[in-house]
């Protein structure tokens, strides 16, 4: 009797030696890929398609010791403060670009990461007549339908390609002080981290956030969000509609992440970064009221 039970517990230690093992297995597949996704898989992309990205160069402190507006898309935005904007540099995001023909307004410059914004807005980016404007290379497929030449830069995500802890968040996420050589990273799968690191390029001494909510808890995710029968009828609502439950929480964690990053990168240099948006979640930057710095 005694040998079959030490024969049954001598299985079941087997039994969880074998699955700690492969656990174990797992994990570390899971570090390479995170590795190779990472840090390898950027470094190779570049060396391959960085003649793309040349036209980056002109814009090097293009305008330094200026400030810069960059238009996020929040459902803060008002289309009575973008007016008061036309004397400033601005860089306008995703949907601002529908503006141009509600009130004939575009932006200094226009910049656009991901093929289903592109594809929403696809009609107003080229009724718009841009002639400056940002692409994601992703988005280099669709250059035969354009009526400009966009400037291409690289984006790779960090701290959302998997559901990281605060520390590991903080660990990982990057600001890039080269978008040329070493593209821009992006936190929480945001156009605008992206478009920070390109304002700080361009030599910006005051860069203003507009329109940066980081809230997508109500039914009206953006400005122009538009809902029929409770649903959201715009792709790019229907998208973040469609997340697994809490995936866009991270998304806005790993947002914060990289603001954090960012105030303690520009600070070091010098830089500061003001949120002007009106309501809205995001409390990292000091808060500044539109109308009293125009």
């Amino acid at each position: 009797m005694d040998r079959v039970i030490k024969a049954k517990r001598d299985d079941t230690d087997r039994v969880i030696f074998i699955k700690l093992c492969w656990r174990k297995i797992l994990s570390y597949v899971e570090r390479v890929k995170r590795f190779i996704s990472l840090r390898v898989a950027p470094i190779w992309r570049r060396m391959v398609n960085q003649k793309q990205f040349d036209d980056l160069l002109a814009y090097k402190d293009k305008h330094k010791g200026k400030r810069i507006f960059i238009i996020a898309t929040g459902p803060s935005l008002r289309e009575e403060d973008i007016l008061k904007l036309k004397d400033e540099i601005t860089i306008g995001v995703n949907g601002v670009i529908a503006l141009y023909e509600k009130i004939n307004w575009k932006p200094t410059y226009y910049c656009v990461g991901d093929s289903i914004v592109y594809a929403q807005y696809k009609k107003q980016i080229l009724d718009a007549n841009l002639t400056n404007a940002f692409f994601a290379l992703q988005l280099k497929k669709y250059e035969s339908e354009l009526n400009f030449k966009p400037v291409y830069y690289d984006g790779y995500m960090k701290g959302c390609l998997w559901k990281p802890s605060a520390r590991r968040m903080k660990k990982y996420m990057c600001f890039s002080d080269d978008p040329y050589r070493k593209g821009v990273y992006l936190g929480g799968r945001s156009v605008v981290t992206g478009v920070v690191q390109l304002a700080v390029y361009m030599g910006a001494k005051e860069i203003y956030l507009y329109g940066q909510d980081c809230n997508y808890q109500g039914e009206k995710k953006h400005f122009d969000s538009q809902i029929q029968d409770g649903k959201p009828v715009g792709s790019v609502d229907r998208a973040i509609d469609a997340q697994p439950a809490g995936s866009v929480d991270g998304f806005v964690e790993a947002m914060f992440a990289f603001f954090e990053k960012a105030k303690e990168y520009t600070e070091r240099r010098g830089i500061k970064i003001y949120n002007a948006t009106r309501g809205g979640k995001l409390e990292i930057f000091e808060r500044v009221n539109l109308d009293e710095i125009l």
